[in-house]
This record gives C-alpha cells, sequence and structure tokens, in this order.
C-alpha cells in the first residue's frame, strides 16, 4: 500500500496546477514514466514479496527525489 499510496501521490503533484507548469518537460516525462512504470508494476506484482515493493519504492523515489528537489530548488531560488 505505501507503494501505491506514494505513486498516486506523485501523480497527482505532477497533475497540480500550482507545479504542473515549473516541471521541465524532459523531467515530467521521466516522473510519468517511473509513475506509470511503478502503478503498472503493482498491477503485475500482487505476489511479489515485501522486499521487492520495498526495491520498487526506492526506484521510484529515487528518481523522484531528484525531480522534486530540483523542481523545489528552481522554486525557491525564485521566490
Amino acid at each position: 500500500n505505501a507503494l501505491k499510496s506514494y505513486a498516486y501521490n506523485l501523480r497527482n503533484s505532477i497533475s497540480d496546477e500550482k507545479l504542473a507548469g515549473k516541471f521541465d518537460p524532459a523531467d515530467k516525462a521521466k516522473h510519468e514514466t517511473a509513475i506509470n512504470d511503478a502503478i503498472g508494476w503493482l498491477d503485475s506484482s500482487q505476489e511479489a514479496s515485501k522486499e521487492e515493493y520495498d526495491d520498487k519504492q526506492k526506484e521510484l523515489e529515487f528518481v523522484a527525489g531528484h525531480i522534486m528537489q530540483k523542481l523545489y530548488g528552481a522554486t525557491n531560488a525564485a521566490g
């Protein structure tokens, strides 16, 4: 459930009106791909182990973390 919640929260963040226009298009595409990959993996991996879920969440956090850090760094610098 943690991975699913995280993936959907990330999806909502890139759709948020306040943030959507601030993403670099390449970063947004990477973000969307990582989110869709995670959600697709969840749908096809109902029997996966806790470790597999944890690993998949770490992968998504790695991609999203860099993009969000870049986004918030640019937003703070501009603000």
